[in-house]
């Protein structure tokens, strides 16, 4: 008979150095959820790295009853409220299965994730669920284009982990989330700040999983801040690691983010052979929404190399592919490739017009860097001649009431 996650989980907790018992090294089941059960516990590198050399979880065993229970019902497309109302998962350990079955939504019905966590706060759980809670709501909020929401639940989900005995870590991850949220605001010195703290907490706390993530994110600063060739060795570096932790999703965006660092290089061939090797995984995992990324790097070399067509129709086609699962401000930042393209091909109408609704969206967003990127292209239009005097008021306005860095009381 297969243990429940909860007993793994004691089992892990209580060992103190003490081998696992015998049918844990045995069955592969009961192996594999250990393995996940350790990374959540931030246990040492050692158990956990080889932890993750253990066989995958079939798909048919050794899944926690309560959290199949929860999984069964997110795929019958039951609403927030009807599934934290679900008498086996009304309970905390069962608001946390829902949460954790419900965390792989963030990737294709983030909106959903977002409703899920907010029924669970909704009942004012105990601060160990409220936590959990407030993290999926932090995603879920920057992934929809709240990035003011985000940084609202990350600092109620501080207050949270504050109340805890031992909190360090999970402060470490709400660190980590913040600092993805001021990437999108395009304040990078912040959010170096707040991935560098993470990551030594990480490592102390043996979260080999999340230290990985804190590398992967202070290469999504290197890249944003132009340095391409330091971004590019970073992701290289940790694709390995994660695929051998069994995250293969991640360690696939890893070699896409590589790719896409080979771009902007000029070095076309290694980008292409990067994009190429992370469709095919995505494409095997069955993971569709990555696959938007690369068509949109895809589209971007089309642009470089002048087939503008193919770049147009690939570039619209990932914008509403955004919009259909709610990615607001992945959509818009897709359009602002197309602004580009219009700039580039002489058709300013266009690219005012498009320009125009981005401000908009990046102002409610909270993504200052990007709006102002927006506005720079309404100014340049209006001083060669476009009549723009009363848009170039308005992103103005839309500028100054966006959200600073300040969103919350201390």
């Amino acid at each position: 008979m297969h243990l429940t996650r909860e007993e793994i989980r004691v089992l892990l907790t209580n060992r103190a150095g003490a081998p696992l018992p015998e049918h844990v090294d045995r069955c592969r089941a009961c192996s594999a959820v250990a393995s996940d059960v350790a990374l959540d516990l931030g246990l040492g590198d050692e158990l956990a790295w080889m932890l993750a050399g253990l066989p995958e979880l079939p798909a048919d065993t050794g899944i926690d009853p309560v959290e199949a229970h929860a999984r069964e019902r997110l795929g019958s497309g039951a609403s927030g409220t009807e599934l934290v109302r679900d008498p086996r998962l009304a309970s905390d350990a069962g608001l946390l299965a829902l949460l954790r079955a419900s965390h792989p939504l963030l990737d294709v019905d983030p909106a959903r994730l977002r409703t899920i966590a907010e029924a669970a706060l909704a009942l004012d759980p105990p601060d160990a669920v409220a936590v959990v809670a407030f993290r999926e709501l932090a995603n879920a909020r920057r992934r929809t284009g709240n990035l003011a929401g985000a940084l609202s639940s990350i600092e109620l989900g501080r207050e949270a982990a504050n109340r805890l005995v031992v909190s360090e870590h999970e402060l470490a991850i709400f660190d980590y989330i913040e600092a993805i949220v001021r990437v999108d605001q395009s304040e990078l010195a912040s959010a170096r700040e707040l991935a560098e703290r993470a990551l030594p907490t990480f490592r102390r706390f043996g979260d080999t999983r999340r230290a990985l993530y804190a590398h992967l994110a202070l290469a999504g600063i290197d890249y944003e801040t132009g340095a391409f060739e330091a971004a590019r060795e970073r992701f290289l570096e940790v694709a390995a690691p994660l695929a051998k932790l069994g995250d293969r999703a991640a360690s696939l965006g890893a070699i896409l983010n590589a790719g896409d660092c080979s771009r902007q290089l000029h070095d076309l061939v290694a980008a292409r052979r990067c994009f190429l090797q992370a469709k095919s995984g995505y494409l095997e995992l069955g993971l569709e929404a990555p696959l938007l990324t690369i068509d949109w790097v895809l589209a971007r070399i089309a642009l470089e190399e002048g087939r503008l067509d193919e770049a147009e129709q690939t570039f619209l086609a990932v914008a509403r592919g955004h919009d259909a699962r709610g990615m607001k401000l992945d959509a818009a930042l897709t359009r602002l490739d197309l602004v580009d393209l219009y700039r580039g091909t002489g058709r300013q109408d266009d690219a005012v017009a498009l320009t125009r609704e981005l401000a908009s969206v990046f102002a409610v967003a909270g993504a200052r860097g990007r709006l102002a990127d927006a506005l720079t292209i309404l100014r340049e239009a209006a001083e060669s001649g476009a009549m723009l005097d009363e848009p170039l008021r308005e992103a103005r306005e839309a500028l100054a009431s966006a959200p600073s860095s300040t969103f919350f009381q201390s």
